[in-house]
C-alpha cells in the first residue's frame, strides 16, 4: 500500500507532466496559428495570380479576335 510520501511524489510528478503538456500544447497552437497565417498568404497570392492569368487570357482573346477581324477585312478588300 502506498504511503503519503509516495502519493505526494506521484502528485508532484503528475503536476509537472500536466504543466509540461499545457506548455507544449500552447507552443503547438502558436505554431499552427503562424502556419495558418502563412498558408493564407500563399492562398491570397495564388488567387491574385489566378485573377491576373484569367485577365491576360481574356485580353489576349479579345486582341486576337480584333486582329483576326482586321486580317479578314484586309484579305477581302481589293487593292486596285
Amino acid at each position: 500500500m502506498p504511503n503519503d510520501r509516495d502519493l505526494g511524489r506521484l502528485e508532484g510528478r503528475l503536476d509537472e507532466f500536466i504543466e509540461a503538456r499545457v506548455a507544449r500544447d500552447k507552443r503547438t497552437d502558436e505554431r499552427f496559428d503562424r502556419l495558418e497565417g502563412k498558408v493564407q498568404e500563399l492562398l491570397d497570392a495564388a488567387n491574385m495570380g489566378k485573377g491576373a492569368w484569367w485577365f491576360g487570357l481574356k485580353v489576349g482573346g479579345a486582341l486576337l479576335a480584333l486582329a483576326s477581324g482586321f486580317a479578314w477585312m484586309f484579305d477581302k478588300i481589293r487593292w486596285h
